[in-house]
């Protein structure tokens, strides 16, 4: 039926210490899964070079007709994610130092969203994929990118607070 080894057969090669083995052979249906996950993140990157950056470091996704963030017009303090979008468009200008600023983990996600399209392509493409240990992998990545988004909003709210951009009083 298929030249595609069982997941089972795949994963008792795999030592056990190892997030990931070798490139494997994917089934069609996930060549177009991920086929359709690269096109989602290539659009990502292309909405993102098209809209011009907000001067004040958040805001940008308001040219796409989403309103204002709730926590900033409410509180004044910008949410976990305020600058994301104003981070990518900065990024796909290669104003690097500007994307940091604007939101760190806006960055991070930014380059996260090339090799996701870059690795997606290239699965689709080629009908073959890493084979990850999910079980080692996912508890790991998802503290650390929780933490990292974290940081990002302290250094958010730290760096308004610093130029006068963000003021509690």
């Amino acid at each position: 039926m298929s030249d595609l080894p069982p997941i089972a057969t795949v994963m008792a090669e795999t030592d056990s210490k190892r997030w990931t083995r070798q490139w494997v052979p994917v089934a069609p249906s996930t060549r177009v899964a991920w086929g359709v996950i690269a096109t989602a993140m290539v659009a990502v990157l292309v909405t993102a070079a098209i809209l011009t950056p907000a001067k004040e470091g958040m805001g940008t996704h308001e040219a796409l007709g989403l309103p204002p963030c709730s926590l900033v017009v409410t509180s004044g303090l910008p949410c976990p994610t305020c600058g994301m979008t104003t981070a990518f468009a900065h990024a796909m200008r290669g104003q690097f130092i500007s994307a940091f600023i604007a939101q760190p983990m806006g960055l991070m996600l930014w380059g996260g969203t090339w090799l996701v399209a870059i690795y997606g392509t290239s699965v689709a493409v080629r009908g073959r994929g890493l084979w990850i240990n999910w079980d080692r992998l996912a508890p790991r990545l998802m503290l650390t990118l929780g933490i990292c988004m974290m940081l990002g909003w302290g250094f958010k709210i730290a760096w308004g607070m610093a130029t006068g951009t963000i003021n509690l009083n």
